[in-house]
């Protein structure tokens, strides 16, 4: 299974970047199984940004990231969690803008992968209660 999610990058580019990379790096610390995919609205972000943005934390993203411009999801690509605006091609949407949004969604996104990939305890095996002794004779 491919997990990956999409966040959008002018929620938090200048305010409050570090706090949503350690987010995504404890999630990435959980599980190892997901990319991200960062989107921009094309005129609001300066070229700029995104190149600091991309040079101060190059070596601290271990997963897999692909950043694009404009909200549409390519035909191929699907997104497995969505946190920002309903997307309707991702399988989970976490509506919430801004920082806060960004990261309660990405405590929503970690109790998911939690949730999926911890060992679940095995079921005890029930035992069938038996009426069959001396005092409980159904003949009589």
């Amino acid at each position: 299974m491919r997990l990956n999610v999409r966040i959008k990058l002018n929620d938090f580019i200048g305010n409050g970047e570090e706090i949503v990379v350690e987010k995504l790096k404890q999630a990435w610390n959980q599980n190892k199984q997901f990319s991200v995919h960062f989107w921009y609205e094309e005129d609001s972000l300066k070229p700029k940004q995104i190149k600091d943005f991309i040079s101060e934390y190059e070596t601290e993203l271990k997963f897999k990231t692909t950043i694009t411009n404009g909200e549409n999801v390519k035909r191929g690509d699907f997104i497995w969690f969505n946190i920002g605006d309903r997307l309707s091609t991702s399988r989970f949407n976490y509506e919430g803008s801004g920082l806060e949004g960004i990261m309660s969604g990405l405590r929503y996104f970690s109790d998911i992968i939690d949730f999926m990939f911890t060992t679940k305890p095995a079921k005890p095996m029930r035992k069938q209660k038996r009426n069959d002794n001396e005092s409980s004779d159904s003949r009589e």
